[in-house]
């Protein structure tokens, strides 16, 4: 294959113009289900929108982007925890599917095309995994060079010889779970931690932690969950390493909490009214799903919901649409409350009960594993 990688884009794009023009919706859709998938990824229905179709035009479009620019702006969501490894096969498969059918129905040189369009797809994206590790290689360097504190494996040695105790937070369904805990052993990948037990059965159910910078780390730390042990009442850590999200202190601050169970919800938009659940909701914000296409983004729409099964405790509110997303098969609307005093009194009345719910909950899902 003679012809350059941007040659070739030209010529496959031409060619089969019909298809790739055509497919540019399809792909954006799959491309937020995917990224929307990995739990532990946040993002609005806006931003993913953008990323897919900068992903796209990379790939797939006629235009010469700006690629540095690109490569950059796909490492910043590469640091907010999305691979883009796992998801760069997946765009792989699903286009390469499409791509079939497509030349399937229109009954082109299926061989040829595919060869070509296989041999596009690798040498694209084998231009961004490298620039993404070396990329990552400079940035662990920095990051290594501005932490003159020590390795964390240090620190947490420096901290067990001092006896000083690490401060844990977890969530759980949105309410935050913090607990002190004594370090027992460490190593440099894993630290072996003994806190209360409400907080080991939280980073048992969610497989994080976060541990706070206090005044033992530079920064906060962020680990996963390898062994949680009842019995000795100990949690094994891995892969510790610092967490640079600046949203924590806003996410504590305003805390977005999760219903028991799911709470039905009324929403009237045109006359009409549509049921859904609420999945989460704050003194501003609230989380809604449904399984019917009710209203676009920056809608106006009206909600009533029981906050528990006490009639007093309803609430009947405008709810302005900021994002919304397809999940599994139900439409999900987060937006912006506009609530009277009276349904933010009960909101606020409602996320307290909910951070003394949370712990009997935990305390509830112990006993299955203390018995």
């Amino acid at each position: 294959m003679g012809n350059t990688i941007d040659e070739m884009k030209l010529l496959l794009l031409k060619r089969d113009e019909e298809f790739f023009k055509g497919n540019k919706k399809n792909f954006i859709n799959f491309f937020i289900k995917e990224i929307s998938s990995q739990n532990s990824v946040l993002f609005d229905e806006k931003e993913l929108k953008e990323f897919a179709k900068k992903v796209y035009s990379f790939l797939f479009r006629h235009e010469q982007n700006n690629s540095v620019l690109f490569k950059n702006y796909l490492f910043s969501f590469k640091k907010r925890g999305v691979d883009t490894g796992s998801l760069f096969l997946k765009i792989f498969i699903f286009m390469e599917e499409s791509y079939i059918s497509y030349l399937q129905e229109e009954k082109k040189d299926l061989v040829q095309s595919l060869e070509e369009f296989i041999y596009l797809f690798k040498k694209k994206t084998a231009v961004l995994d490298s620039f993404v590790e070396s990329k990552k290689e400079n940035k662990k360097r920095k990051d290594e060079k501005s932490l003159k504190n020590g390795s964390l494996s240090e620190i947490f040695e420096k901290a067990k010889k001092e006896g000083k105790r690490v401060k844990l937070l977890n969530f759980y369904r949105g309410i935050p779970i913090e607990n002190e805990a004594d370090i027992l052993e460490c190593d440099d990948n894993m630290v072996v931690l003994r806190t209360s037990t409400i907080q080991e059965m939280a980073m048992k159910l969610s497989n994080r932690v976060l541990i706070k910078k206090e005044d033992i780390f530079p920064q906060t730390v962020k680990a996963e969950i390898e062994v949680v042990n009842f019995m000795n009442n100990s949690v094994v850590i891995k892969n510790p390493r610092y967490y640079f999200e600046s949203d924590l202190g806003n996410k504590l601050k305003n805390l977005k909490v999760e219903p028991k169970f799911p709470q039905s919800v009324k929403i009237g938009k045109n006359l009409r009214i549509f049921n859904g659940w609420v999945s989460s909701i704050s003194l501003k914000s609230i989380s809604l799903m449904s399984e019917e296409d009710i209203c676009q983004k920056s809608e106006n729409i009206n909600i009533e919901f029981c906050l528990d099964k006490d009639d007093n405790r309803c609430v009947n509110l405008q709810m302005r649409v900021e994002e919304k997303y397809l999940r599994n098969g139900y439409h999900y609307y987060v937006g912006v409350l506009i609530p009277d005093k009276e349904g933010e009194k009960k909101i606020s009345d409602f996320i307290e009960r909910r951070k003394d719910e949370a712990i009997l909950e935990l305390k509830e899902e112990l006993e299955y594993y203390m018995v």
